[in-house]
């Protein structure tokens, strides 16, 4: 697709389903995939993000870096009150 650099098939709020139909649609079309918290809440964050080769450090470095395909997708795996230590 013309002008299309990557499709966010990752997304913390969209169903399960929506995600994988768009991961789908992004393989099909060989183009990379990114992922985004869409955090509303301080709970959200880093639900899933783009992890990205070098660090990014101006708006050029983004589209840059979309542009290459140098970065991969991923989920902060968060620590449940279970896993935690109790003093």
């Amino acid at each position: 697709v013309k002008g299309l650099t990557a499709i966010e098939g990752y997304n913390g709020r969209t169903k399960l389903e929506d995600n994988l139909r768009a991961v789908s649609l992004a393989k099909e079309l060989g183009l990379p995939i990114t992922g985004s918290s869409d955090a509303h809440t301080l709970e959200e964050i880093g639900n899933y993000v783009t992890i990205f080769e070098n660090p990014i450090a101006s708006e050029e470095a983004f589209i840059e870096a979309m542009k290459s395909g140098r970065f991969a997708t991923g989920a902060i795996e968060k620590e449940s009150e279970s896993n935690q230590d109790i003093a």
